[in-house]
């Protein structure tokens, strides 16, 4: 771990979420670097918090495809391929995502749209606050959503298999853009599954997954 970066808890966040977004912040932004080592001890010291709430963060990287866990726990902070992201997986998650909305769209049902709804205001709320991991959060909650309604379970594994390198990107992405408009995208997509018509639905969810 770099000895000139320093972990600094974030004000208004309960303990684990105010430490998972530190140190996921800094490895997205680059203070962190690929292959770092994340000390336990040190780093339980110098934000003064119990190792206990640090591995639960810890965890939680790690399912984000932030860290890898090592032996004698240690972790390091992984290397991201970014064009694999953009080369392979966002192709991948086009013809996947496009597919399985196709057929979910026209069995869509007002509660459905009651929670597709509520997720987007809640992105709204991450936006409002500047609230990058609600926002991302939310993001992968409305595609999750629509996917455990597909009939095509054997597929949600692959996207699944996808998400940790999607939820990088969508992190990395929102470090740039302007939240609200992570959220206008969102909307537009809930408008075009209002109209439960597979082909508007497909068109618009191209659109919408991109690098």
């Amino acid at each position: 771990m770099p000895n000139e970066f320093e972990f600094s808890l974030q004000e208004q966040m309960p303990l684990r979420e105010r430490v998972l977004a530190d140190i996921r912040m800094a490895i997205l932004t680059g203070k962190l670097k690929p292959n770092d080592r994340l000390v336990e001890s040190k780093i339980a010291g110098q934000i003064g918090i119990g190792r206990g709430t640090l591995r639960e963060a810890l965890r939680q990287l790690e399912q984000e495809g932030l860290v890898i866990s090592e032996s004698y726990r240690h972790t390091r902070v992984a290397v991201i391929d970014e064009e694999a992201i953009r080369e392979a997986n966002f192709p991948a998650r086009q013809i996947l995502e496009v597919f399985m909305v196709k057929k979910v769209a026209p069995e869509l049902s007002e509660p459905d749209f009651v929670n597709l709804r509520s997720i987007v205001e809640e992105m709204r709320v991450g936006a409002n606050e500047n609230n990058l991991t609600m926002v991302v959060e939310n993001d992968i909650a409305f595609h999750q959503y629509l996917l455990d309604l597909s009939s095509y379970k054997n597929l949600i594994p692959l996207w699944q298999g996808m998400s940790s390198q999607i939820r990088v990107h969508f992190y990395k992405a929102g470090l740039k853009k302007d939240l609200h408009s992570i959220a206008d995208e969102h909307e537009e997509l809930l408008e075009a599954l209002l109209s439960k018509d597979p082909e508007r639905v497909a068109d618009v969810t191209l659109q919408h997954i991109h690098p």
